[in-house]
């Protein structure tokens, strides 16, 4: 089942996911894709924030990240669709920015 999460940015604009167990396929296009785990309070923790030309392939048990992810506790996968690759890029760096993802040590500087 797949459920929607609104994410603040570090710049303050909304990224609107949709939330899914993890093994969804999604479907193809530019996005941002993320790695949580859900809290007891229904909110996630964000474990790793990256970006795609093809959300179909990319956040998959291929990935780099997702062992570690699943060793961090990793309940879900999130997508969010991106009208071009320059907004997918600045989606993902304001999402570090505010989160700081404890997957994402190669990205820790500020939003351009």
């Amino acid at each position: 089942m797949t459920s929607f999460h609104r994410f603040k940015g570090s710049s303050g604009t909304w990224y609107q996911f949709a939330m899914a167990s993890i093994g969804v396929r999604w479907a193809s296009g530019i996005g941002v894709y993320i790695f949580a785990r859900i809290k007891p309070d229904g909110n996630y923790d964000i474990l790793y924030v990256g970006r795609s030309s093809d959300l179909a392939n990319r956040p998959s048990p291929s990935h780099e990240k997702f062992e570690a992810a699943k060793r961090l506790g990793m309940t879900h996968v999130g997508a969010a669709i991106c009208a071009t690759e320059r907004l997918s890029d600045a989606a993902e760096r304001d999402l570090i920015a505010k989160f700081s993802p404890p997957l994402n040590q190669q990205l820790v500087s500020p939003i351009r």
